[in-house]
């Protein structure tokens, strides 16, 4: 899946950049959301091609950690109450990467 380079989430655009690596509290990560809590609106989006060990995450891995990071912007925009449940995102995004992925036009 091409990753595109912004999205609209309710009233904002959300930049999204790519990566070779993505590094949050020291940590090598494949995706971040970044979401302004004062202002009410995203920042940005991050979607790391590489671990920083050097493993390069193979295309799919990178098409659900979109939609992972997706999930994340939508739910903070609706100002839901799971918007940061990591478990509820990884589920709920790794079956909508899925969905897209499988659908036939």
């Amino acid at each position: 899946m091409k990753i595109p380079k912004s999205v609209k989430i309710g009233e904002h655009i959300v930049k999204i950049k790519q990566n070779k690596h993505v590094i949050v509290r020291g940590d090598s990560i494949r995706g971040s959301f970044t979401w302004d809590v004062d202002n009410k609106k995203p920042v940005e989006m991050q979607i790391a091609s590489h671990h920083a060990n050097g493993y390069k995450y193979p295309v799919a891995d990178r098409s659900e950690t979109f939609w992972h990071e997706i999930t994340h912007a939508i739910l903070f925009d609706m100002d839901h109450k799971q918007k940061a449940d990591e478990r509820f995102v990884s589920a709920f995004a790794e079956r909508l990467n899925q969905a897209i992925r499988s659908a036939k036009f």
